[in-house]
């Protein structure tokens, strides 16, 4: 996902609450959809341009380049890390 919406999505999985974001590119839309199919995390998504995804994220993986993942205290041991970068 894009870094705005990746940060805003680990804030969400904190705080156990649902991310709303809203992708225009049907590129972002894909690589959102694939990490959330990859994750097993239930995705909704509405219109073909609005490209409107709601999820409760049990795992974040955001498209923040190279970040330390352990760092940001959102993986668990042993858990596989994909993003599209």
């Amino acid at each position: 996902i894009g870094t705005g919406t990746g940060i805003l999505a680990i804030l969400a999985a904190r705080l156990d609450a649902v991310v709303t974001a809203y992708e225009e590119s049907d590129v972002v839309r894909g690589i959102a959809d694939t990490n959330f199919k990859l994750n097993e995390v239930d995705i909704m998504l509405h219109g073909e341009w609005q490209g409107y995804v709601e999820v409760t994220y049990d795992l974040v993986v955001a498209n923040l380049g190279n970040v330390d993942y352990g760092e940001l205290g959102i993986l668990k041991a042993g858990t596989e890390v994909w993003t599209s970068g």
